[in-house]
């Protein structure tokens, strides 16, 4: 059998416009993450100089499907359109 702990992480990489544009850095991105059992784990955090930030879901994930959105992103200059580029994703344990 399996022992030990699993940690589910959510990785956002924030571009600006279409999917290949350049990456942005500073932005504070705020996510929505759903467990199988519906409950609901949500977040906030900048993204680093590459763009980047990692969401952790506290404690051992459960198995089935995960559900991440990201519900928003500041920035000054930009403004957040959740009908353009990938803001939703699903995983199944």
């Amino acid at each position: 059998g399996k022992s030990g702990n699993a940690k589910l992480l959510l990785d956002v990489h924030v571009v600006e416009g279409d999917i290949g544009g350049p990456l942005v850095a500073g932005a504070t991105v705020s996510v929505e993450i759903t467990a199988p059992d519906g409950t609901l784990y949500t977040g906030a955090g900048d993204t680093d100089a590459n763009g980047n930030i990692t969401f952790e879901v506290p404690g051992n994930p459960q198995s089935g499907t995960w559900k991440a959105k990201v519900t928003n992103i500041k920035e000054p200059g930009y403004q957040f359109d959740p009908t353009k580029g990938d803001t939703t994703a699903e995983i199944t344990l």
